[in-house]
């Protein structure tokens, strides 16, 4: 980012998630999970306050592709954000993906709509996206998406992303 002339770097807050998976899919009933997300106001970028978000997700599979459900809403006042990847006041969005090849290459394709706070105007987008589980816990993604309907941002976008998954034992009680 520039302030009078220079360039100024800092980090622009620090994301933090929790999923929780209520069930495996059935033949009766689709998976169901919930997810809490937490932004923390680090750096010069990240805001000025803690915010927290709820989402849910319903996942149905047919053979190799699947139908994912997701909303998501972060009660609570608006506050000053940070510059990238702040939490939505609200967003929800269908996915279907198709398994490739091998079980780790999936084809992404997904619709969404948003609002980042209170009285800001919808987004409407759409995404496309490979994704390729290299490692069982890890995961390389790489997409492209376009604003249908645009109040703020570029009307595309490209992604790569690099996750890395790990669980803390213990937490849970195990069945006996």
């Amino acid at each position: 980012m520039r302030d009078n002339g220079t360039t100024v770097a800092s980090l622009s807050g620090l994301r933090a998630f929790a999923l929780y998976n209520f069930n495996t899919e059935t033949r009766a009933l689709p998976a169901f999970s919930l997810r809490l997300d937490a932004g923390f106001p680090v750096g010069a970028f990240g805001g000025e306050r803690t915010q927290v978000a709820v989402k849910g997700i319903v996942t149905r599979s047919w053979g190799r592709s699947r139908l994912h459900l997701n909303g998501a809403v972060r009660p609570g006042p608006d506050a000053p954000r940070p510059v990238v990847d702040a939490l939505d006041r609200w967003w929800y969005g269908a996915a279907v993906d198709r398994t490739l090849f091998r079980q780790s290459a999936l084809v992404v394709g997904e619709v969404y709509a948003r609002r980042s706070t209170a009285p800001a105007p919808t987004d409407v987008n759409a995404a496309l996206g490979l994704r390729w589980q290299w490692r069982p816990t890890a995961v390389i993604d790489l997409g492209v998406s376009r604003g249908l309907r645009r109040a703020r941002g570029p009307d595309y976008a490209v992604t790569l992303g690099i996750s890395k998954a790990f669980a803390i034992a213990g937490l849970m009680p195990r069945g006996r």
